[in-house]
């Protein structure tokens, strides 16, 4: 009975022992997924804290005029080693990393200043057709290879002088005559607008009597020439030339006359042969294409 009775407490404690090693052998496995959840959430954190972000995600709308350098600022904070490349979305064609040229089009150039955190493509001479996306990129790695994209918009418009009226003008000699240029599609005022007669540029001492001005109506820089008591001299092509946009010209006639609605209906007839003689060219090279 006795034999039997420590048999059961040998058989008891045995089976305690091995709980007691299933205990400690479970809390060993809970310690370290544990600690490794915290080490990944711990290296997943320095990672994100080391990840590079941008600095300018708002500032990505871009307009120029055509032959009108622009520039693309990337701001980039936490670079650390890693490259900013400058992509053109249309065809994905890597126009620079870093500071080295990829594209074979000399007018891209890659702009930074050491210190700084901007990264900027510089285009010089931009054309129509350098309109649409770009998109400033950064790769890094964290546990698997990320890349951060900042699209950019740029908009390139052809600027273009207007000079209103009648492409030919007749006066009377001895009037005033006032000849006003606006420009059209222009991402801002031009730095200059110059008035040219034929070759030469027109200034106060080219004689007495002209005046040039400048006023902005309706959010439009309209320059004013004006030639006081006109003469058969001032006759001639003149031409409204502003800066980084295509010129427009009209042809003054100063001439003899007692009745400026004599003029007028000159002016308005030359207008309605030029108008007349385009009309009669739509017509033949429509006919050509036919019997082409």
């Amino acid at each position: 009975m006795l034999l039997k009775m420590f048999s059961v407490l040998g058989g008891q404690r045995k089976e305690a022992k091995i709980f007691l090693s299933l205990l400690g052998t479970i809390s060993v496995l809970i310690q370290t997924t544990n600690g490794g959840s915290l080490a990944a959430k711990g290296a997943e954190e320095t990672s994100n804290k080391d990840a590079p972000s941008f600095l300018n995600s708002s500032e990505t709308t871009v307009v120029t005029s055509v032959g009108q350098t622009a520039y693309l600022h990337c701001g980039v904070q936490g670079l650390g080693d890693r490259a900013v490349s400058w992509i053109r979305s249309r065809d994905l064609n890597i126009m620079t990393i870093g500071m080295e040229r990829y594209t074979p089009d000399q007018r891209f150039t890659p702009v930074h200043a050491d210190g700084h955190n901007f990264w900027g493509l510089k285009i010089v001479s931009p054309r129509i057709e350098d309109s649409g996306m770009y998109e400033c990129q950064v790769s890094y790695h964290g546990d698997v290879e990320k890349k951060l994209k900042l699209p950019f918009t740029l908009t390139v418009l052809e600027s273009r002088a207007r000079i209103l009226g009648n492409r030919d003008l007749y006066m009377k000699e001895g009037s005033v005559v006032e000849l006003e240029c606006g420009v059209e599609d222009v991402p801002a005022p031009p730095a200059y607008i110059y008035w040219y007669k034929e070759n030469d540029v027109i200034s106060y001492s080219n004689r007495p009597g002209i005046h040039l001005s400048l006023s902005d109506v309706n959010n439009t820089l309209i320059s004013k020439l004006t030639i006081q008591s006109a003469s058969h001299t001032d006759s001639g092509n003149y031409t409204c030339a502003p800066a980084n946009a295509l010129t427009d010209s009209v042809m003054l006639h100063v001439v003899k006359g007692e009745k400026p609605e004599g003029l007028r209906e000159i002016s308005n007839s030359a207008a309605d042969i030029n108008n007349w003689i385009n009309g009669i060219l739509l017509l033949l090279a429509g006919h050509t294409r036919i019997l082409i």
